[in-house]
């Protein structure tokens, strides 16, 4: 789930130790969505959009005002590729 892009966003790392702690364990979040950490973690409610079913203008209207209140935002990439994932094919 978790990925630093850059030295000082290590929030991305602080909510997925919690979440893996949550649940019991790093295993236990295999495929996670970080709409679900976030969830569960805070008790606020978190939006995932699937980039297929909105335009392009329309998934800017939903989050560029998300980005200028400062609202913690994550993007991710579905990894499978005929059902294995990256890390089943390289191994």
């Amino acid at each position: 789930m978790g990925h630093v892009s850059r030295d000082w966003e290590i929030w991305v790392n602080i909510i997925e130790k919690a979440y893996a702690k949550v649940l019991g364990s790093y295993e236990a979040i295999e495929g996670g969505k970080a709409n679900q950490a976030f969830s569960l973690l805070t008790g606020f409610p978190c939006d995932c959009l699937e980039h297929r079913n909105y335009s392009v203008d329309e998934l800017w209207s939903i989050v560029l005002p998300a980005m200028q209140t400062n609202q913690p935002a994550t993007c991710a990439v579905n990894n499978l590729m005929n059902g294995m994932s990256k890390d089943q094919l390289k191994s």
